[in-house]
């Protein structure tokens, strides 16, 4: 089975290492800047480029427009990698003379049908699991952890999550935080109204929509 899998991707030009354990192996897989490439457009994965619109789906023709192209391999993010070699593992399906994995005679294969569900349904497969890059985890949970002060009420790490998660969970995240200041701004603002015998009902209404447009037009 380990080296069925294995060829299946190195059809797409995956990387394969094998570690030997007590009761099994541990399969690892990486990829070579074809295969991102080549997963990326075959998932349609959206990338920031050079051209209009700045997201389009990323595309082995133009893959120069797309940003940090010369830097290979880690043109994508490491989030974006895991999610490419998790999609390619979804995407393996059962050809027409695939009837059983090597090995396993009662794990039959039907066309079509998930290869990794059928592994995982037979116990081949345990378990399925993304490797992160610890260090670069546990600085952005640190500095996370350390950004709350009065100066900036609680800055997200947006430079960061964008290197790592990609654009749109930096983009969330910047959101998230552009959204708590200024619910920190109105809920102050209303805290001194109140204070000073003016917290009537109608007017807190009214600044509160004053507030949502002001917010809108300042995001």
């Amino acid at each position: 089975a380990v080296t069925y899998l294995k060829n299946r991707l190195d059809k797409f030009h995956w990387k394969t290492e094998i570690s030997n354990i007590e009761n099994g192996c541990i399969f690892i897989i990486t990829g070579s800047v074809d295969s991102y490439r080549m997963a990326a457009e075959k998932f349609h994965l959206r990338k920031k480029c050079n051209d209009v619109p700045p997201f389009q789906p990323f595309n082995c023709d133009n893959k120069q427009d797309f940003i940090h192209f010369k830097a290979g391999a880690d043109q994508f993010t490491s989030a974006e990698k895991i999610f490419l070699i998790k999609k390619e593992l979804d995407h393996f399906r059962a050809d027409e003379n695939e009837k059983i994995i090597p090995g396993h005679h009662d794990a039959l294969l039907y066309k079509g049908k998930s290869i990794l569900r059928r592994l995982i349904s037979h116990g081949i497969v345990t378990q399925v699991q993304a490797i992160h890059n610890r260090e670069t985890v546990k600085k952005m949970r640190g500095s996370w952890l350390k950004s709350f002060s009065i100066g900036h009420i609680i800055q997200q790490p947006i430079d960061e999550l964008d290197k790592y998660f990609g654009l749109e969970m930096g983009l969330y995240f910047h959101f998230v935080q552009h959204y708590g200041i200024g619910l920190f701004v109105l809920a102050i603002f209303i805290l001194i109204l109140m204070l000073l015998g003016q917290g009537q009902s109608s007017l807190i209404s009214v600044i509160t929509i004053v507030w949502s447009f002001v917010w809108l037009y300042s995001g």
